[in-house]
């Protein structure tokens, strides 16, 4: 299938050689003319259209079966709201380890300067992707009434947080754990954008153009997880080194997966504000279908079988992430790719 995203890039700055200067060159150009702005770029005065939902909701209803209409559109910009919250806490991470994760690794191997001007690149377009993302939020609780504070309760949020301490670690002793998230990150969100694009007439229009404008970006610059990743590092032959890039992977699925499952169990403080705002009143007549399944059963389903999240936390979802992981001769906790039919899950 062709989206829309994959006609503003062209597929000739997919380079994983962080030598070749003059396919980062071109990327550096491609990227400059197809940037978006924030204010300029987006429909942020037709509002949301709360009529409709956000994130396509699958067609089994896997971790809510048996949700009647206006529970199903209420759960879908709840998720919205969360995988975009997601997408942001893990791109608002960047800046965060930038030191450590990236300019410290480049002084170590000096290197040609597209490599840092890309990297500078990569940098403001993720925190423009971030604002772009909490700008969208802010509408949603203008629009609703509802007190920002009290959503932000029920979303992911990763500073301070164990996943974030460990990555930051890993970095410090020379580790990529940081970069296979962000690899993780890139990919996973343009399968959170393919799955909008099935249902682009029936989502919301601003949420859809949110993620159409967030993939032109991720699938111009996807590379760049994988060119910090190709670098060799000063001890790269030592015997800790060998062992350290066969296991970053390991340890960035370890870290990731229990943050973002914990993160999701946010979802039940909504018992707390459901006599604030009708929304989260619907939000919480959802719950009892969750709490009627065993622990077993929805981890189960939550790993392996539902939309979105499974996309973000079990790597065999990502084809590309585990292609580069399988020529890199890395290790990880799951097994073999496995492709999403969009139309299967979703139409």
């Amino acid at each position: 299938m062709l989206f829309e995203v994959e006609l503003a890039y062209n597929g000739s700055m997919k380079s994983k050689d962080p030598f070749d200067r003059e396919a980062l060159a071109r990327q550096i150009e491609i990227q400059k003319k197809h940037a978006w702005n924030l204010e300029e770029d987006f429909s942020w005065d037709a509002g949301i259209n709360f009529q409709k939902p956000f994130a396509p909701m699958d067609q089994n209803n896997i971790v809510f079966p048996g949700l009647s209409q206006e529970q199903r559109l209420a759960w879908s910009q709840l998720l919205g709201m969360m995988i975009n919250e997601t997408i942001s806490e893990m791109e608002c991470s960047l800046p965060r380890l930038k030191k450590i994760a990236w300019e410290n690794a480049l002084d170590e191997m000096p290197l040609n300067p597209e490599m840092y001007e890309l990297g500078e690149m990569f940098f403001d377009e993720e925190t423009k992707h971030a604002d772009s993302f909490s700008r969208f939020r802010d509408h949603f609780c203008h629009q609703t009434g509802i007190d920002p504070k009290e959503l932000k309760r029920l979303l992911p949020s990763g500073l301070g947080s164990h996943f974030q301490s460990r990555i930051l670690k890993n970095a410090e002793s020379g580790g990529r754990a940081f970069w296979w998230v962000v690899a993780a990150v890139e990919e996973t969100s343009v399968q959170v954008f393919k799955a909008a694009h099935l249902k682009r007439k029936e989502i919301d229009p601003l949420y859809y153009e949110l993620h159409l404008r967030h993939a032109e970006e991720e699938m111009r610059h996807e590379n760049y997880a994988f060119l910090m990743l190709s670098l060799p590092g000063p001890d790269s032959h030592s015997l800790r080194a060998k062992m350290q890039r066969k296991t970053d992977q390991i340890l960035a699925e370890i870290v990731a997966a229990p943050w973002m499952l914990t993160e999701l169990m946010k979802l039940f403080r909504v018992r707390d504000y459901e006599h604030k705002h009708p929304f989260f009143k619907v939000i919480a007549s959802c719950l009892p279908a969750l709490e009627n399944m065993s622990k077993a059963q929805l981890l189960k389903n939550l790993w392996q079988d539902t939309p979105y999240i499974s996309w973000f936390i079990n790597s065999k979802y990502r084809q590309k992430h585990r292609e580069y992981l399988t020529q890199q001769g890395g290790l990880s906790l799951t097994s073999n790719a496995t492709i999403i039919n969009y139309k299967e899950v979703f139409v």
